[in-house]
């Protein structure tokens, strides 16, 4: 939560900085969030898809006692590059969609198994043990486990 609020703060702040206060930004964890709660709001900001919801909001705070917010409604930005399969408008869900199966960062050759390898072979615990045969056995799987992860 704390990184997507850095998120909206930076991109506020590149847009139009003017506008950011300290406590302007607040998360949302709820689905009407502070909008049924700060007296001080004039206004909500929906889309043809959300318009219910504003509504929805305004009802609560009629309930709360709170003025009815004015509802402002906007137009979705149309996607022109969406697929058949993907919806029309801009949203983040479409991008997380479009990313699956892309590969975001390279792997690191070093397995799990590497790594528990070679931390069990620097282990001192190894030569603590009566059982040299089987430490001979465990070595000779360890050398042809990492010859065949090379």
């Amino acid at each position: 939560m704390d990184a997507r609020i850095a998120s909206v703060r930076d991109f506020i702040h590149d847009i139009k900085p003017r506008i950011l206060q300290s406590d302007s930004i607040v998360p949302i964890t709820d689905p009407y969030g502070p909008s049924v709660v700060d007296p001080d709001m004039r206004c909500i900001v929906v889309s043809e898809e959300t318009k219910k919801g504003g509504d929805a909001v305004n009802r609560v705070r009629q309930d709360k006692g709170l003025c009815v917010l004015d509802v402002h409604e906007i137009s979705l930005v149309e996607d022109i590059n969406h697929a058949a399969h993907g919806e029309a408008k801009i949203s983040p869900s479409t991008q997380r969609i479009g990313l699956l199966g892309t590969l975001l960062k390279q792997p690191t050759h070093v397995t799990y198994l590497e790594v528990l390898l070679e931390v069990k072979q620097r282990s001192p615990c190894e030569t603590n043990t009566g059982d040299t045969s089987l430490h001979g056995e465990y070595h000779e799987c360890s050398r042809k486990t990492r010859h065949y992860l090379k």
